[in-house]
Parts: C-alpha cells; structure tokens; sequence
C-alpha cells in the first residue's frame, strides 16, 4: 500500500458515509456488535432484516440510516444520525425519538436504539450530538476495521479517515451557559494556581475541555458530562495490552483510580464527578470542582514524568 492510502475518496459526503455504513451493517458482524454492544444489548442471536437510507415520516422528518435487526426473535430498529460536519438541526434528535415511538406504536418493531455516529471532535463541540441516546465516533469504526485484513476494511478505514480531514467546519453552535460555565472554570484553574495548559479558546462552549501536554502528542480531555478524565495516546488503540499494563502499576504507585480505556484511541482514566455546564459554575460543588482539576493536574504531571524519562531514551 502507498503512503497516500490504499484508494482516494475526493471530496467525502455524508451520503457516501451513509452508504458505507449501510454496507457495512449487511456485509460485517462485527460492525453490528459495535452497536449492540454501545446500546448495551446481549442476545443470543442477531440478524440484519433490511437498511433503509433516508426514510421519511411526514410529520416528524427523516433518518439517515434505519437498520431493522431481528434480536433472539424481536424485531429491534437502530435509527443513526450521521454526521461529518453539518450543523445539526432543531431539535434533530428529538425528532428522531418521536419517529422511532411512533414506528414502534405502528407494530414496525418490538424496541429501538437511536445512536449518532461521526467523528470524536464533532461530538465534543456539539451539544446536540450530547442528546443521543448513544454515539459511536468515526474513530471507533477506524479502530475496528485497521485490525481486519481484507481489502474492503482497509477501503472502509481509508474512507473514514479522508471524512476525518475535512474537520469541523461550522459546526461549533455557541451556547450562552457552557460559555459563561467555561470563563468560571477558566478562572477557578488560574485561581487556584493549577498548571496546566489549556487550550480552549474563551469564549467558547468547551464542552470538553482540553489539556496540551510536555509528553508528545497526547493531550487531556476533561470529558465534563461524562465525569471522566482522560489523557489520551492519538496512537495507542493497537496497544491497549500495554496501557493496562501501565495502568496497573500506577494503580500499585500512587495513582488507585487509574484505569486503561479504549476510546477512538486509547487513554488513562480517571473517573470524576459529574458537573453540569448547563447551570451556573458557581451551583457546582467545590469538592466536585476540586476532584476533577486535580484529576487533570494528576494526568498532566504523569505526561510530564513520561517526558522526560523519554529525553534520556536515544531513537535513533
């Protein structure tokens, strides 16, 4: 295979991810199983009854993809929103609850899951995106379909990571309450004389806030509606082993709530409180605010640790 990748896409539309993913729901078990298991279903057997692209309800508007499963004998819908990077629409995930309750009523099928799937950076500015049910990012499906071997999967990861470059373009929607959350959490940081390196720019929603690190190029994501911390390796997917590895013996050195976590990538997690950057900062609790900095301080110290024992290391 050439540096440049296997094939070229040209320009990536969502509608050429939406038939990728159609395809892939038909062709590749273990496509669905990513679904299934996001929703948290277990069964005993699954089967892909029939993909619809674009189906429409007059009243309550159209889905991008519709995938009807029969689950140990039920029928079960999976209704998913793909996105790039277009901005979402009014009340876009709501619409697609109210289709999927009235197809459900109709006797289409027994239950449903609604999920949007599209890229990491997308879900993390978007607070729509924040109201699905469930999401499963392009940089999941990477890390699926990079340890398969065929040619269609290297095709597929190909044409998700060409979807990836086109960015965020406009899809940041400014939201006058996770602003005004970040300026005070902003300031709680520099107040309490954390160091750290954010780079969330003011005025922004910051849903996640985001930490550089001295350690390369992984970086802190303060998963705020989550309550998780990560510090995340861009390539560490293929050497989740060896992330568990490193975080038991963090667990046995002075860093108890350190944990391995497959994201689109890998990352050390650590679990915190809660916030909700919908109501005031000040509502928050202090002790919450206190975990969750000293959570991120705790992650950046390590990457620094990590940095300079790398600078004795010789590569070449």
């Amino acid at each position: 295979m050439s540096k440049d990748g296997i094939c070229s896409f040209g320009n990536v539309q969502e509608r050429d991810m939406d038939l990728m993913f159609m395809e892939s729901l038909l062709t590749d078990d273990g496509f669905v199983w990513l679904f299934l298991n996001k929703a948290g279903i277990a069964c005993n057997s699954v089967e892909v009854l029939n993909v619809a692209l674009s189906e429409t309800d007059p009243e309550y508007g159209e889905s991008d993809i519709t995938a009807i499963l029969s689950i140990d004998g039920k029928k079960h819908a999976l209704l998913i929103e793909d996105k790039i990077n277009a901005p979402a629409m009014p009340r876009q995930c709501a619409r697609y609850n109210q289709r999927a309750d009235k197809a459900k009523s109709k006797g289409k099928y027994d239950d449903y899951a609604v999920f949007i799937i599209c890229p990491e950076a997308y879900y993390d500015a978007n607070s729509e995106a924040k109201k699905y049910a469930y999401f499963i990012t392009y940089e999941d499906c990477i890390n699926y379909f990079s340890v398969k071997t065929d040619t269609l999967s290297k095709i597929r990861c190909e044409q998700l990571k060409q979807a990836l470059s086109k960015g965020l373009g406009g899809t940041v929607e400014p939201n006058p309450a996770a602003i005004a959350f970040f300026e005070k959490y902003r300031e709680y940081m520099e107040a309490h004389n954390y160091k750290l390196d954010i780079r969330n720019k003011k005025g922004s929603n910051a849903w996640w806030p985001h930490y550089a690190t001295e350690f390369g190029n992984a970086y802190i994501f303060h998963k705020v509606s989550d309550g998780v911390v990560d510090l995340t390796f861009p390539n560490g997917a293929k050497n989740i082993v060896t992330m568990d590895y490193i975080a038991q013996w963090l667990n046995v050195h002075g860093m108890p709530n350190v944990k391995a976590q497959k994201t689109g990538k890998a990352a050390l997690r650590i679990s915190v409180p809660v916030l909700d950057q919908h109501k005031p900062f000040e509502d928050a609790s202090q002790e919450d605010v206190k975990a969750c900095f000293d959570a991120v301080q705790q992650l950046s110290d390590l990457a620094l640790m990590l940095s300079r024992a790398a600078s004795f290391v010789k590569t070449k």
